[in-house]
């Protein structure tokens, strides 16, 4: 559908944009920005620092960039046992998205990963392929494979999000006045979203504590040394595909994990 909206097939979309078109696009998903939501929300939200790192990018592929609609962050959901440190991730094998970091992230936590598209998760869980599913927010793991999971780490590695977009030639068409209609029905929407996004990714876990999933967090020392290990191997892999430029503003801007 994305490639639809470059093309001006379609106008308007909420979407999860993909990088083969521009590697760039990652940006919105470099592991280890952000820890809480207010500093996602910091981040992401219209005018937030990471809004004006990704909206050049959107820019140069012919897209207009509205903003983030943030999910969450991402965790590990596996089935039998957990690891809680990189010596015992080694001992699990788990499913990833495959879109630069999303696997870089999980093995330089120490995992094994399969990269399975998502039609074909909850069978190789089920027959025990992979061990479990990552980079997700709870909904999903909660939602398609509740009844084989048994335990979701919250290691807030990544944070999840779509994009409001919509073709730049098309708004560019528009008189000033539409501009402005369709600008500030997209800035409603996203508000909204972002008044919601923490409310429900909280619903959700209880959702699925409730259904008999146990939710675990890191702890400081933990998250830590996940932290150092992506920042350290991954982070210059995201130099390589999205540029040093880009990086180096959100290494000005990222936050350093709680203690």
């Amino acid at each position: 559908m994305f490639d639809n909206l470059l093309k001006g097939n379609i106008h308007i979309q909420l979407s999860w944009p993909m990088t083969f078109y521009d590697p760039r696009v990652a940006v919105l998903n470099v592991p280890y920005m952000v820890f809480e939501w207010d500093e996602l929300l910091e981040a992401y939200s219209p005018g937030g620092w990471l809004n004006q790192v990704v909206d050049p990018v959107f820019n140069g592929l012919g897209i207009k960039f509205f903003g983030a609609i943030p999910e969450g962050f991402g965790g590990v959901a596996t089935r039998g046992t957990y690891a809680t440190t990189p010596e015992q991730a080694k001992d699990l094998k788990v499913r990833s998205q495959p879109i630069l970091p999303y696997p870089q992230a999980m093995e330089a936590m120490g995992y094994q990963v399969a990269v399975i598209s998502w039609g074909e998760v909850y069978t190789a869980i089920e027959t025990g392929v992979v061990d479990g599913d990552s980079g997700n927010v709870i909904f999903w793991d909660q939602e398609y494979f509740g009844d084989l999971l048994d335990y979701y780490l919250n290691t807030k590695h990544i944070v999840n999000t779509g994009a409001a977009l919509m073709n730049l030639e098309a708004f560019n068409s528009l008189d000033a006045e539409d501009q402005k209609v369709v600008t500030d029905a997209a800035t409603q929407m996203l508000a909204k979203q972002f008044s919601m996004a923490e409310e429900l990714d909280l619903y959700y876990r209880q959702v699925a504590i409730d259904k008999g999933m146990e939710f675990i967090e890191l702890t400081p020392e933990e998250l830590a040394v996940n932290v150092k290990l992506v920042r350290e191997k991954v982070w210059p892999l995201m130099d390589e595909k999205i540029g040093t430029i880009l990086m180096d503003q959100i290494r000005a801007s990222a936050v350093e994990p709680p203690q």
